[in-house]
């Protein structure tokens, strides 16, 4: 095997190994879908954003897509916020349908794209479109949103907006709720932060982190 990197041998080895299985986690993950109501959701979001060139996301993160639907069907919050609309927009809203319970409000940062996900979501989804600032929290450099609706969140998903650094979001929201459950999507810089403050993991093989979910 020829790296190609200067990353040591051991580091290499180990993360191809966790590419590699989270290609079979995806799989499993993608099976199990199969057989819930949401999976027609995940297939009617990847057919309608196909009519939009900009969007050129795969959408194939299975075991993501079971892990918010799964949350969400078996925590049933009355507030869920949700930083960075896309694909699981259309996923929790189907949950909150199942759950016949629920409200979603969804923090976009472009006006377009949110304009876009609202119509393939239906009414079910409070779109709020904000700016986002480069800020730091307790000495954390990092990026947020300008404004989030004023809500008592219980969880709150963290999948933006993008950014080389840190998600500040969570932060700013555990101060007003500080027992809401936060999901966080392949930002291990935001998970690594919150766990120095927060109770929390990060799962490497679904790529998922996880913060005030012991309690």
């Amino acid at each position: 095997m020829q790296k190609l990197t200067n990353v040591p041998w051991p580091i290499y080895i180990k993360y191809g190994l966790i590419k590699r299985s989270r290609f079979f986690v995806n799989l499993f993950y993608k099976l199990v879908l199969l057989t819930t109501p949401v999976w027609k959701d995940i297939k009617n979001f990847k057919k309608q954003i196909k009519k939009h060139k900009q969007f050129r996301g795969t959408y194939g993160m299975y075991a993501k897509f079971y892990i918010i639907y799964n949350t969400v069907r078996t925590l049933k919050p009355e507030y869920i916020l949700e930083c960075g609309s896309g694909i699981s927009t259309i996923i929790i809203a189907r949950a909150i349908k199942e759950n016949n319970y629920g409200t979603l409000i969804s923090m976009e940062e472009y006006e377009t794209f949110g304009k876009i996900i609202s119509e393939i979501a239906g009414n079910s989804v409070q779109m709020h479109i904000s700016e986002t600032e480069e800020t730091t929290y307790d000495g954390i450099s990092g990026i947020k949103y300008k404004n989030i609706p004023n809500y008592p969140y219980t969880l709150i998903f963290i999948d933006g907006p993008t950014t080389k650094t840190v998600d500040l979001d969570a932060f700013y929201l555990l101060e007003k709720y500080p027992k809401a459950k936060i999901l966080i999507d392949c930002r291990v810089p935001t998970i690594r932060a919150l766990q120095t403050k927060y109770q929390g993991g990060y799962h490497q093989f679904t790529n998922m982190g996880y913060i005030n979910f012991q309690s």
